[in-house]
């Protein structure tokens, strides 16, 4: 006869039911998000209206007419200007609010449980699942605030956006890309995504990513940028992306987005199709003006404070991110080994010319 036990009926109920409330969580940022982007949106039309058409009605009060007595006019003294103050320098915490995204952009701390902690197997996967359930869902949730902050910010000038607000915008676009693929994997396998995102790293969202696949894609990336410079003769890097000369052949490009980590490495295979350079040579302008325009913001435009006090303000995840986008070595390197590897970078950028126009 066969014996079901009513703790793993009741695991698969659960866990089943966790998988649904959190695929709802997953798909409605996307719909939502996705109506938006196709469909313009003003908010507030109604009020708007009202508050104009009150003000339409409102009586405009008549001046009364009054006689004027004529006075002894006075001679008043020709004001004289004052030099007008400089701009005062930002303190160390609107610094470090201008040049970091919000937390909301980056993983949120994922703590699972010891095997030493449960004396059963079953309840200590049960548990490791509950872990990572919970993870993903503040992801998802972190995207979805994300993305309701950056339609705030897509209405205002891009020359006034700080460099934290600019980060915003591209790594919310990032995420909202690949949150309905990550929700049909998650439906597909469950708890059970760790197990599966290796075989996936890009498809999913920045703020889902755990430490584990991090590192593993850090050390994917480290492998691939020292092959790549080794077989161009790649010197200065990565100043070298950012001289006059350009980007050279399709050979010269695709090293160099290896070596930035601009694809897949699983699509290395592919890079000698036809019309892949093309792609890749507007993957990789892109990819060195949003540089040239993050080095500006991080080293140009801080009035008296220098590299050292804009490395300082960076967060110490956010300075790892920064070295990854310019292709900096930061694998196995300690926080403070990782500052100053940036710092010596935004000391070249300071030197560099301006921006290239032309390639």
């Amino acid at each position: 006869m066969l014996h079901i036990s009513p703790f793993r009926s009741a695991h698969r109920l659960i866990s089943n039911s966790s998988n649904i409330v959190l695929l709802g969580s997953l798909l409605l940022p996307t719909f939502r998000s996705t109506k938006t982007l196709l469909q313009p949106r003003y908010r507030h039309s109604h009020y708007a209206r009202l508050a104009s058409s009150t003000t339409s009605r409102k009586p405009v009060p008549q001046q009364r007419a009054t006689s004027t007595i004529p006075t002894k006019t006075s001679v008043q003294p020709p004001s004289i200007a004052k030099p007008s103050a400089s701009p005062p320098i930002p303190s160390s915490l609107t610094l470090t609010t201008a040049l970091n995204p919000p937390s909301t952009t980056l993983p949120a701390p994922l703590t699972l449980p010891t095997r030493s902690e449960y004396s059963s197997t079953l309840s200590y996967l049960y548990n490791l699942g509950r872990s990572y359930a919970s993870f993903y869902k503040s992801g998802v949730k972190n995207t979805w605030t994300n993305y309701k902050l950056s339609r705030t910010l897509s209405s205002k000038p891009s020359s006034t956006l700080t460099r934290g607000e600019k980060l915003l915008l591209r790594r919310s676009s990032h995420d909202v890309r690949r949150l309905p693929v990550f929700a049909i994997l998650f439906l597909i396998v469950g708890e059970w995504l760790p197990l599966f995102v290796p075989f996936v790293p890009r498809l999913v969202p920045l703020t889902c990513r755990i430490p584990k696949q991090e590192n593993g894609m850090r050390q994917v990336q480290h492998e691939r940028r020292r092959k790549a410079l080794l077989e161009i003769g790649a010197r200065d890097w990565p100043d070298s992306v950012f001289s006059q000369e350009g980007f050279g052949d399709k050979r010269r490009i695709v090293m160099l987005s290896q070596a930035l980590g601009l694809f897949s490495a699983k699509l290395d295979a592919l890079t000698g199709l036809p019309g892949t350079g093309w792609v890749l040579r507007r993957r990789l302008e892109g990819h060195v003006r949003f540089l040239e325009e993050d080095d500006e913001m991080l080293v140009r435009n801080l009035g008296k404070r220098g590299v050292e006090e804009a490395v300082e303000a960076l967060g110490v995840e956010e300075r790892v991110r920064a070295a990854d986008d310019r292709g900096l070595d930061v694998l196995g390197k300690s926080e403070v080994d990782v500052a100053m590897v940036l710092r010596e970078y935004l000391d070249r950028a300071r030197m560099r010319p301006t921006k290239n126009k032309e390639r």
